[in-house]
């Protein structure tokens, strides 16, 4: 095996994202993060406002146990189809849950308890997909990188994904909050008092922004060359 480097952080770094496989790999992901954050984020506050439902932690358990089921299957799929092609369409169904999510409370045939049921197998799906192939991709970018170069970077390429979707988190957290006092209102009670409300129509700007974001990421990690990656891997265990 190959011993890791041992040099300046910021040195190792600057090579790190040298390695054009991970640019493209990283911006990706830092734009997928910043959707899913915002999602994150504000799911509580689309079930409770734009669904008007107040059983969250059961629709978040729901959600939780459709990943959770999904991974076995997206282990066998990642054998069949790559990497990548499972990533493009985790990035798909994202954008297509979100769409569904936007519209959360106003498709009146639909029961609103349905509908946050949908939408949690929806996003419950993808997530699984993103939970393990970002992780797998960089551990086979860093094991060309390398083959390549013969210097191990392996930790320096985790942290450098580690801090890029922190990044993209502060992000979202910092969309959300804004996008979140669009449509507030206070309303006077019986009694006089003043309540807080809410029209919702930030929280759907979110869920917009959300799926902008996911179609953007698809359409960067198109750009990452899996052949090449994997090909140099396969090449050094002949």
């Amino acid at each position: 095996t190959t011993p890791p480097v041992k040099e300046n952080a910021f040195k190792s770094l600057a090579k790190t994202f040298k390695n054009k496989h991970f640019r493209v790999f990283v911006l990706s992901d830092i734009i997928y993060w910043i959707g899913i954050t915002i999602f994150n984020t504000g799911f509580i506050y689309y079930v409770e406002n734009l669904l008007a439902l107040d059983n969250y932690m059961v629709l978040f358990t729901l959600m939780t146990f459709v990943t959770f089921i999904c991974y076995p299957v997206v282990n066998i799929l990642s054998r069949k189809f790559g990497k990548k092609k499972l990533l493009v369409w985790g990035f798909a169904l994202f954008g297509f849950a979100f769409f569904v999510s936007a519209f959360a409370g106003k498709v009146s045939f639909i029961p609103n308890q349905v509908y946050g049921f949908i939408i949690c197998v929806l996003v419950g799906v993808p997530l699984s997909i993103l939970g393990v192939i970002p992780q797998a991709i960089v551990a086979d970018i860093a094991e060309s990188d390398c083959i390549n170069t013969g210097e191990n970077r392996d930790a320096m390429f985790y942290a450098a994904r580690t801090f890029a979707f922190k990044l993209g988190q502060s992000i979202a957290m910092i969309i959300f909050t804004s996008l979140a006092v669009v449509g507030q209102y206070t309303e006077t009670n019986e009694a006089g008092v003043e309540i807080l409300k809410n029209t919702g129509t930030g929280y759907r700007i979110s869920l917009v922004i959300a799926l902008v974001l996911c179609i953007i990421a698809m359409a960067i990690i198109l750009f990452y060359d899996e052949k090449n990656v994997m090909g140099t891997i396969e090449k050094a265990h002949k």
